[in-house]
């Protein structure tokens, strides 16, 4: 408390006077906040000291309150740029941030309880900057350190207004604003240096170095690339709501299951069941895979049930098994982005209206998606799709408009993955008009965008489409195949050569690095004519620069055969020359044969191997799943209650 008093003071936040006639004087108090580290310790306790915010008048104690941050999908594009370009990301932290807002209006408070100048306690303190509780803290804050950004000749992106971006002689500082917490990234160390001493003259500032935990976030930034997750804080909401040791499920929902508002069972807490809605819906942050079943029980916050809560927790009880995924950014020189959209039809039982979902990729990693309920009745799958297309071309749009000022303009057409033929042909041509003729005209801004070539649509088969993992329950084969192709890696860039030995003392732990030498030193040694997968499936920087140092066969088998795209991205990447082709693990037969012919056509070696087993555990349990519904034909599950239906 003293800490945050010599703060204010030193700051010149007020000066103690007598409350004028017909002004009114707000109140304080103490809030105290534990602040933990990404494992979830305490790494310091702290006191703020707040305006009762609550009791101003809007028009007298304040005007607008509006103050910009930047989305969570802009700093996913900033680190998948950052690690396409190995570039390191940086955090700061300006102490007591809102304490240098300037105020408009006239705002007096008390003098806080234990802090009043003797001789004096019927004075007041009048505000000459912000402090935290008033309502327009946060605005006084945005406009003071936007000034301080553009006095300093920094862009603000228009596209996203908490962004700012410097650029000089091919150099580039980009600065991403949440609050008080700025991230930042570029090609210039000196220019990481000019600017925290910029920022610590103007403002009390904390370095706290390469980002680590950013809002909750787990960051860790390593040489192939950077990988997110918030498995701290998965585990934290599963204590909060006691599902520490709850047995997991493998799908979120179970395969075309369905609620509504008139769900049969008792009625629970609405306030518990927003607490937990809430908590699940922060976790989508690393998390597209829950997007869509945490997106339905969001639907029933007003009067949930049993049912509801029933459906909410099989969605802990997922994440208690697999607390540790995450996203994985990698380096490339690709930075052409992919969409995928997919709407279902009618979905709602309640409405009837439809979901649309959308997913963008840069390189093999997901940074952008959304699960929605759309705002109209569709009558047909076909307009659901149009609708749905619509919704993620106008997101396509404002990510090459953004790019375009981070000074990576999409030079090509922004390409949008669709699986459905009659949605394609209307976002092409006016066609179908008796079916067509009632659609909105702002849905058919696509075609627009199709003729000025800033986006085009391209037809994908359903079982590659990566969006319908967000408009619909799957099957778990179906969902564990999108998930795996979607990048959701648990790495953390090490190679444990004697994992199996326990204890084990880490003896035999190497880092990429130290792993490809090794082989190296094989090579030079042994008489090694090939390797299989000598690297993590996603280490694809390892597996090219083992590739171009040793004269032998480097086999892709993990690496390549997860996705039937990965055959296409490792020829263009140069990560290896050979393919051991195992029918059963890359999907259907026509992919496997396709696989083999492109691993041909680039020089490859391959090696065709029919029924052999998956290691992989994700693709194992896909494979097994084929496997089952196969010999099972249109057998359907019949769900937990079939005994007593």
């Amino acid at each position: 408390m003293d800490e945050e008093i010599k703060s204010i003071t030193k700051n010149d936040t007020w000066e103690l006077t007598t409350l004028p006639r017909g002004h009114k004087v707000i109140g304080v108090r103490w809030v105290y906040k534990a602040k933990k580290n990404a494992k979830g310790d305490v790494e310091r306790y702290k006191a703020r000291l707040v305006a009762k915010g609550y009791s101003q008048r809007q028009g007298i104690d304040y005007d607008e309150v509006f103050a910009l941050v930047a989305r969570l999908e802009t700093i996913r594009l900033i680190i998948s740029l950052a690690a396409q370009n190995k570039w390191k990301i940086y955090q700061m932290d300006v102490k007591s941030a809102f304490l240098n807002g300037f105020l408009e209006e006239e705002v007096y408070i008390e003098q806080p309880l234990g802090y009043e100048v003797k001789g004096q306690e019927e004075k007041v303190l009048k505000l000459k900057k912000a402090l935290y509780g008033l309502k327009q803290a946060p605005r006084a804050w945005n406009v003071r350190i936007d000034k301080y950004f553009q006095d300093k000749n920094f862009i603000k992106c228009p596209y996203e207004h908490a962004l700012y971006i410097k650029a000089q002689s091919g150099d580039m500082l980009i600065v991403c604003l949440y609050v008080d917490d700025l991230i930042f990234t570029g090609n210039n160390p000196s220019m990481f240096e000019e600017f925290k001493k910029d920022m610590s003259n103007e403002f009390e500032m904390t370095d706290m170095g390469l980002r680590a935990y950013y809002l909750g976030i787990e960051v860790k930034q390593e040489d192939k690339g950077i990988f997110i997750t918030q498995e701290g804080y998965a585990k934290e909401v599963l204590k909060k709501f006691k599902m520490e040791d709850a047995n997991p499920v493998g799908t979120l929902m179970e395969c075309g299951s369905k609620l509504s508002k008139h769900e049969k069972g008792e009625n629970v807490d609405p306030t518990l069941y927003k607490s937990l809605v809430g908590s699940l819906r922060y976790l989508t942050c690393t998390r597209p895979d829950i997007l869509y079943a945490v997106g339905v029980v969001s639907r029933y916050m007003e009067a949930p049930t049993t049912t509801h809560f029933k459906a909410a927790k099989r969605i802990l009880r997922y994440i208690k098994g697999t607390t540790n995924f995450g996203l994985h950014y990698y380096s490339s020189d690709n930075y052409n982005i992919i969409g995928y959209s997919d709407s279902d039809w009618s979905g709602d039982l309640d409405d009837r209206k439809s979901t649309t979902g959308f997913v963008f990729f840069m390189g093999d990693t997901a940074f952008t998606w959304m699960s929605k309920k759309q705002p109209i009745v569709t009558l047909s799958t076909c307009e659901a799709e149009y609708v749905a297309a619509t919704s993620c071309v106008c997101h396509a749009i404002w990510l090459r408009n953004l790019l375009k000022e981070l000074k990576m303009p999409q030079e090509e057409p922004m390409e949008i993955c669709v699986d459905d033929k009659s949605a394609l042909a209307l976002a092409k041509n006016p066609i179908f008009h008796e079916r067509s003729k009632h659609i909105d005209t702002r849905y058919h801004f696509i075609r627009e965008c199709i003729e000025k070539k800033e986006v085009k649509l391209k037809y994908v088969m359903s079982q590659d489409q990566a969006g319908d993992i967000f408009t619909k329950p799957l099957k778990l084969e179906t969902f564990v195949k999108l998930r795996t192709a979607s990048e959701f890696y648990t790495k953390d860039g090490k190679y444990d050569l004697n994992f199996k030995k326990q204890p084990n003392d880490g003896a035999h732990v190497h880092s990429a690095q130290s792993l490809g030498q090794l082989y190296k030193d094989f090579v030079k040694e042994f008489p090694i004519v090939s390797i299989e997968d000598p690297f993590d499936q996603d280490d694809w920087g390892s597996w090219a620069s083992l590739l171009a140092s040793v004269d032998i066969q480097l086999v892709g088998d993990d690496l390549l055969v997860t996705n039937p795209k990965r055959i296409v991205e490792a020829i263009k990447k140069k990560a290896c020359n050979g393919l051991l082709q195992k029918v059963n693990k890359i999907g259907t037969v026509i992919e496997s044969i396709q696989a083999a012919l492109d691993s041909k056509a680039a020089g490859w070696g391959v090696m065709i191997k029919t029924g052999a087993p998956c290691r992989s555990e994700q693709l194992a349990k896909y494979n097994q799943l084929l496997r089952i519904e196969e010999e099972l034909g249109s057998v359907q599950y019949a769900g937990e209650t079939f005994r007593s239906p």
